[in-house]
């Protein structure tokens, strides 16, 4: 007997119902993207069978990017994931990515980023170069909740996955990069108000993964350009109320703050709980207890180190922005509340 076809919700989907795709390659993520990922959710939203989808870079069992779609129905999901490892067989072996990582050293690398993310457990298997997986999607509902809230943060993943690819897909340079994730950093902080307080009493880089002293080429970057990066900060001040246009920066506010209104309302009703208190997040950066919505705070907090991530910025790099950000937020302690 065949089986009927069930619509998918996406207000409703269960994690089995999305087809996640783990696309080892040990470089050339980008060409991934732009050259295989893009053209293939064109295709498959074009066709009525997806609605929405998201991607990321990560480091378990080698490098590669997550792919991961939420079909339109039951019978969608096969139909997606059959165009899906057709897609990416395709480009793997068209434009396959040259063997740059010591697969022996993976086991010491692992251990080391696991440690940095509080896992414990992670992958041990190092997969080959240029292979693609078919595995679970193991949502973190400890940091996302559940219902609601998991839906309306991964609706907040797909218009991240759609800005980074856009950016990716234009030609930005790494420098172009880095200076649109500082504002979309500096937007976290402009929609955080006691967040942004604590920042500056305390002269501290709240944002996470900000480790050790601040590096002398930040204050070096900050005074040679402080008018300039004050200009910045000012703009996306400005824009935060009333988000509207066709930058970056706009279609960034527009879901971060719709994805911060939901979950804070939800959060004073009860409707949205997290396990804040003992995230790695909440070691040795802000002090979420203090905040009126912490669970919140410490989603928009991950989704600014995520959208750093679809970009391809390394975690140094995201570092020295993090700590620039500090600097610009503690020179204008009198930025409006937005």
């Amino acid at each position: 007997m065949a089986v009927a076809d069930r619509p998918l919700d996406p207000a409703t989907a269960d994690a089995s119902d999305w087809v996640c795709a783990h696309v080892f390659q040990d470089t050339c993520h980008d060409a991934l993207l732009t050259g295989c990922l893009r053209p293939l959710v064109k295709e498959l939203s074009a066709d009525g069978l997806l609605h929405r989808y998201f991607f990321l870079r990560y480091w378990e069992g080698g490098p590669h990017v997550r792919m991961r779609f939420l079909p339109t129905g039951t019978a969608a999901s096969r139909e997606v994931r059959q165009r899906v490892a057709t897609a990416v067989g395709a480009f793997l072996r068209d434009h396959p990515a040259p063997d740059t990582v010591d697969r022996t050293r993976y086991a010491g690398l692992a251990g080391e980023l696991a440690a940095l993310e509080d896992l414990s457990e992670h992958d041990r298997e190092v997969r080959p170069n240029n292979t693609v997986e078919f595995l679970p999607y193991l949502r973190e509902h400890a940091v996302y909740g559940h219902g609601p809230a998991m839906a309306a943060t991964e609706q907040h993943f797909h218009e991240s996955s759609e800005l980074a690819l856009a950016l990716i897909a234009a030609g930005t340079t790494g420098q172009q990069r880095a200076a649109i994730a500082l504002d979309l950093m500096l937007a976290v902080l402009a929609l955080c108000d006691k967040l942004r307080a604590q920042w500056v009493d305390s002269g501290q880089p709240l944002i996470p993964f900000a480790e050790g002293t601040e590096p002398a080429a930040t204050e070096e970057h900050y005074l040679a350009r402080r008018e300039h990066l004050r200009e910045r900060a000012l703009r996306v001040w400005q824009l935060a109320p009333d988000p509207t246009g066709a930058t970056p920066q706009a279609h960034w506010l527009r879901s971060l703050r719709t994805l911060r209104d939901r979950l804070s309302d939800w959060e004073d009703a009860g409707a949205f709980t997290s396990d804040w208190a003992r995230s790695p997040l909440n070691q040795g950066g802000p002090d979420l207890a203090a905040l009126p919505h912490p669970a919140t705070t410490l989603i928009l907090l991950r989704c600014a180190h995520l959208v750093n991530n679809r970009l391809g910025l390394t975690l140094s790099e995201e570092n020295h922005l993090r700590f620039l950000a500090g600097r610009i937020v503690t020179d204008l302690p009198s930025l409006p509340v937005r």
